[in-house]
C-alpha cells in the first residue's frame, strides 16, 4: 500500500496541498481522513460564486501510478455535465489516460475549481456553461449513470423492421443485474406463425450470469402513449382493438413487453424482479432508435 510504502509521495501530497491552501481563497477546508481503513482521503470544501461545495478526494491504493478522483461529500449530488451519474466522480482535466506521477493532488483539486467556476451550476441567473471535455465519452461511460439498459444490435434492428404490421410472438430475455443496473439483452424471438430469430452475437457464458425471462413482443403502428401498461391484459384488450390478434400471448403471465411501433423500439417493464430487489415501474423507457 503506497500510504505505508512510499512515505516520500505522502509527504509531497501533502506539501502540495498546504501550499494550494496558502496561495488561494476558495479553499478553505481540506483535512486529511482514512477511508475504508486503506483509502486516503482529503476532506476539502471549494468555494466557487458564493457557494461551497463539499467534496472528498479520494486517492486509489495503487497511487501514483493513477489519479486521485473528487467526489461530491453527500450522496445524490449533480454538480456538472463533466460527472458520473448523481453523486459520480468529476471527470476532470486529469485523468488516467493523460496523469503522469508529476502531477499532485494539488492539481486535481485546481482542476475541480476550474470546472465548477467554468460552468457555474449554482450561480443564479446566468446560463450554465457547459466546459471542454479533455475526451469524448465511450458509450460505456455515457451509460454509467443509467440504471435500466436496453442492448439492441443491428440484426435485431433490421429483422423486427422487416416484420410486418401486426406481427406478435414471445421475445426471450436475458437479464443482468449488477448493483444497481438491470441490462436486457434480446436472446430469440419466436412469432406467432412459427418463426424464429436467434441473436447470434450473445457470448454463450452471458446464459451463466444471467436471468431467463419471457414477453411478448407485437409490432404495431399504434402511439404508445395511447396504451395502457399497467397490466398486461389492459393492454392486449387495446391491441385487439385494433385488429391485432394477440389472444394467443394471453396464457401466461408476464413482467416485460417488447414493443414495436412508429419505427421505434421499447421494453417496457410492467413489473419484474432482480434477486432480491423489487423493481415496480409502469413504464421504462430503456432504449429508443429510429428503424
Amino acid at each position: 500500500m503506497w500510504l505505508r510504502d512510499n512515505l516520500p509521495r505522502v509527504h509531497k501530497e501533502r506539501k502540495a496541498i498546504d501550499s494550494l491552501t496558502a496561495e488561494v481563497d476558495w479553499l478553505p477546508l481540506a483535512d486529511w481522513e482514512l477511508y475504508n481503513e486503506i483509502t486516503l482521503c482529503l476532506v476539502a470544501d471549494i468555494e466557487v460564486h458564493g457557494y461551497c461545495y463539499e467534496v472528498a478526494m479520494l486517492y486509489p491504493v495503487n497511487y501514483p501510478a493513477n489519479p486521485p478522483t473528487v467526489i461530491p461529500r453527500k450522496a445524490n449530488q449533480r454538480w456538472s455535465t463533466h460527472q458520473y451519474g448523481d453523486g459520480g466522480e468529476l471527470c476532470l482535466e486529469w485523468g488516467p489516460d493523460n496523469w503522469h506521477e508529476e502531477l499532485t493532488g494539488a492539481h486535481i483539486l485546481r482542476s475541480a475549481h476550474k470546472l465548477l467556476c467554468t460552468e457555474n451550476p449554482k450561480e443564479k441567473g446566468l446560463p450554465q456553461i457547459v466546459a471542454p471535455s479533455r475526451h469524448a465519452l465511450t458509450l460505456g461511460q455515457q451509460l454509467q449513470s443509467i440504471a435500466w439498459r436496453f442492448v439492441v444490435n443491428d440484426d435485431l434492428i433490421s429483422y423486427t423492421q422487416s416484420l410486418p404490421k401486426n406481427a406478435c410472438g414471445i421475445a426471450q430475455f436475458w437479464i443482468m443485474c449488477h448493483r444497481k443496473t438491470v441490462t436486457a439483452f434480446v436472446r430469440r424471438l419466436v412469432l406467432v406463425n412459427g418463426n424464429i430469430w436467434n441473436n447470434t452475437i450473445l457470448p454463450k457464458e452471458l446464459e451463466k450470469t444471467t436471468i431467463q425471462i419471457e414477453c411478448r413482443f407485437f409490432k404495431t403502428n399504434l402511439e404508445v402513449n395511447t396504451l395502457n401498461f399497467s397490466s398486461l391484459n389492459l393492454l392486449i384488450t387495446a391491441l385487439k382493438a385494433k385488429d391485432l390478434n394477440a389472444s394467443q400471448l394471453m396464457s401466461k403471465p408476464t413482467s416485460l413487453v417488447l414493443f414495436n411501433t412508429k419505427g421505434k423500439l421499447y421494453l417496457i417493464f410492467l413489473k419484474s424482479y432482480c434477486k432480491a430487489m423489487i423493481i415496480r415501474v409502469l413504464l421504462v423507457l430503456l432504449y429508443e432508435n429510429a428503424l
